[in-house]
């Protein structure tokens, strides 16, 4: 049973967060969406080298994905520094069996949609050529989206606003926390 003491201090933690937390996610959403649109053609310019939370969107400028730049615990332990935008992004167009991360969903849910069956692990897949010429294909296309972003250095803002934006934005998509 909780103390009297325990809820007050966790009132007060609330009070916190909202001031430190909630309270600044409107507005890092109208950040991200009046960001200028970045890219990986030779129409736009590059994305930034800093870190934070980035949009891919499409031709239309419809949102498609919403994903997290920083420090992560897996780079973290593996001793590396975080990612930028530019990285990240890079990486989308890359069609490997350990990039292309969202290229390589939209893949799955294409073969899905044709109901053509999938092997059980990631590598397998890839060592499908019909798979990796699905994949390439997608990658191609993220590779000609645009991108916008916005810079966060708190990475516990920069983790609850990639989920926050994906909501608002009603985009269906996974978040892995490493």
């Amino acid at each position: 049973m909780r103390t009297e003491r325990q809820h007050s201090a966790a009132v007060e933690r609330q009070k916190v967060w909202d001031r430190e937390v909630t309270s600044e996610l409107p507005g890092l959403l109208g950040q991200l969406l009046d960001s200028p649109v970045y890219g990986l053609t030779r129409d736009r310019p590059l994305p930034p080298e800093q870190h934070g939370i980035y949009l891919l969107i499409d031709d239309a400028g419809a949102p498609q994905y919403v994903g997290r730049v920083g420090l992560t615990d897996r780079s973290r332990r593996a001793g590396k520094r975080f990612s930028s935008f530019r990285t990240r992004v890079r990486g989308h167009a890359v069609a490997r069996h350990n990039s292309g991360t969202y290229a390589y969903a939209r893949t799955c849910e294409h073969f899905r949609s044709q109901g053509r069956p999938l092997a059980t692990t990631r590598k397998e897949n890839c060592d499908d050529p019909e798979f990796m010429e699905e994949f390439r294909r997608q990658c191609g296309l993220i590779r000609d989206m645009g991108v916008h972003v916005v810079a966060i250095d708190d990475n516990k803002v920069a983790a609850v606003f990639e989920i926050y934006a994906a909501t608002v934005l009603g985009l269906p998509q996974s978040f892995a926390v490493s």
